[in-house]
């Protein structure tokens, strides 16, 4: 049968929130929690991509749909969506949907590919990791992430030489921070991670030899 995917503490005790499907992304929005992946919560129609939690109830965000939100963050004000196949009403979105607080908006050019996995705000930029096309539709994205600067998408490291898929990231030192399946990015050797330091990718002295899937400070 089906089981709950998320759970809250308060300190002492864990509860259930009853909801069947998989999650994806936690971020808070609004002054409601946000949840994305593709689940079914209580009162809701099944099978939804992304969800609000007042407190209270569940209630709908706007009419985003699509296989699967895998990433959660802000960005200029607007909650940010990172997924699979995103759209809303007839609009495709591509692998990335803007909330600015009452209606679901593309950033432009559509981001398409496989997933979006990982989206952080840095340096006035919002950087999207995953396995990723090109916004002009010219092929894979080898290096894993595009960067977007509230009208435009670009890369941030050369497609030439890299083979990666950026799983996570993070500033660290001030300086970028990125992790996943990361074998070569910008003609530089890595091993699971890497870090810019001011416009160069550099590896750090010892790194992973499987995928890294998340950090922290």
């Amino acid at each position: 049968g089906s089981f709950s995917r998320l759970w809250k503490y308060d300190g002492s005790t864990w509860t259930d929130y009853f909801i069947p499907g998989e999650i994806q992304a936690l971020t808070s929005f609004g002054g409601e929690l946000i949840v994305g992946g593709q689940f079914s919560p209580p009162g809701l129609p099944v099978n939804q991509v992304i969800a609000r939690w007042n407190g209270t109830q569940w209630k709908l965000l706007g009419n985003l749909h699509g296989q699967m939100v895998h990433s959660l963050t802000e960005f200029h004000g607007e909650l940010i969506a990172g997924g699979l196949f995103l759209g809303f009403e007839s609009t495709s979105a591509g692998s990335v949907a803007r909330w600015n607080g009452n209606s679901w908006q593309t950033t432009g050019q559509l981001l398409q590919g496989q997933r979006i996995d990982c989206l952080y705000s840095y340096n006035d930029r919002l950087i999207a990791g995953g396995a990723l096309d090109l916004p002009s539709g010219g092929g894979f994205n080898g290096t894993g992430m595009s960067q977007w600067d509230g009208s435009n998408w670009s890369l941030i490291a050369s497609n030439n030489n890299s083979d990666a898929w950026v799983s996570c990231a993070l500033e660290y030192e001030g300086n970028l921070v990125v992790g996943g399946a990361i074998s070569r990015l910008d003609g530089r050797n890595a091993y699971g991670i890497m870090r810019r330091v001011g416009s160069t990718w550099a590896a750090f002295p010892t790194g992973f030899s499987s995928t890294v899937y998340t950090m922290s400070e």
